[in-house]
């Protein structure tokens, strides 16, 4: 049997976005930085009083992000990832949703982390609760980040396909998420939890009859 879980939100109250930008500010690339974010603010700032639609914008943000890593060299990208989960997603954990997860592994059972967070990252997080990865890869050419993705984000259906090949013909029992891009791979379950979940997918949470989890952090 497997568990399957989304991780931003899911498992953490950190934001892989704001670690990344805060490591490669403090790396040399601030200017860098600040020229990818200065165009998208004004639209962020637009999502905030309800015009436009948040989660294709953050969609797009992710798909854009790793341009301020172009150049990395494989051991700057493991710099990275551990750097950003020490500081940024670790700390902000939601442990009660862990401990979860590992009362699964005690039961034998196979747990993922599926997200569309980058790969490296979600790897280096996923480690430290021995669970497998199942990210958005970044594209590497001659041993370095072209500072492009290497397929589609990790999101949606997308996610919901990908989890669906790892499965490999097994059951998947559980299944964790925090947001309505969720539903595809939530609904794959024979149950779900949504944890701390946004206003769509707390609706169709009550109308399932799906375990609520608010306040995961504690």
């Amino acid at each position: 049997m497997i568990v399957a879980s989304d991780f931003d939100g899911t498992l953490t109250a950190g934001e892989m976005w704001r670690g990344v930008a805060q490591y490669v500010s403090e790396h040399g690339r601030g200017l860098r930085l600040w020229l990818f974010m200065l165009p998208k603010l004004s639209r962020r700032l637009l999502t905030r009083v309800g015009i436009g639609d948040a989660l294709k914008l953050r969609s797009a943000f992710m798909e854009q992000l790793p341009s301020v890593t172009a150049g990395f060299t494989m051991d700057q990208v493991r710099d990275l990832a551990k750097w950003v989960v020490d500081n940024e997603l670790w700390p902000k954990r939601r442990q009660a949703v862990i401990a979860e997860l590992a009362r699964h592994q005690q039961e034998g059972k196979r747990v993922i982390v599926i997200s569309g967070a980058y790969q490296p990252i979600l790897e280096e997080f996923a480690r430290r609760i021995n669970a497998e990865a199942i990210g958005t890869p970044l594209e590497v050419v001659d041993g370095k980040l072209s500072g492009r993705l290497s397929g589609a984000l990790n999101v949606g259906n997308a996610k919901a396909d990908r989890l669906r090949d790892a499965l490999n013909g097994d059951v998947l029992e559980l299944a964790y998420g925090d947001t309505q891009n969720d539903i595809p791979m939530l609904i794959m379950g024979n149950s779900a939890v949504a944890v701390n979940p946004d206003s769509g997918l707390r609706a169709l949470a009550t109308v399932k009859g799906w375990r609520i989890i608010e306040d995961a952090g504690k």
